[in-house]
């Protein structure tokens, strides 16, 4: 009788390790999936902030441009004005 008893609960033991293995293998795939997203996640963020970057320095060389040729424009329109109140 005992000696049944010991082989039930050997075989209840040995279900129990083999549920466990495959619990925590689901839970390493699991952890190599999210880990796997996180850096596709992270280049991706890096590939979009890169891009900013560049679009910011355009964005800064346009206003350099545009602010020079105000400048240009506003000394003509000045030495136009002056010439003409000279006449």
């Amino acid at each position: 009788m005992m000696s049944q008893f010991v082989t039930n609960w050997q075989k209840v033991l040995d279900e129990q390790v083999k549920q466990m293995e495959n619990v925590y293998e689901q839970g390493a795939k699991l952890q190599a999936q999210g880990q796997a997203q996180s850096m596709q996640t992270f280049d991706e963020l890096t590939r979009l902030a890169q891009a900013q970057m560049g679009y910011v320095n355009q964005l800064q060389e346009e206003w350099r441009k545009m602010s020079v040729e105000a400048m240009r424009q506003g000394a003509a329109m000045a030495a136009t004005a002056t010439n003409a109140n000279k006449e």
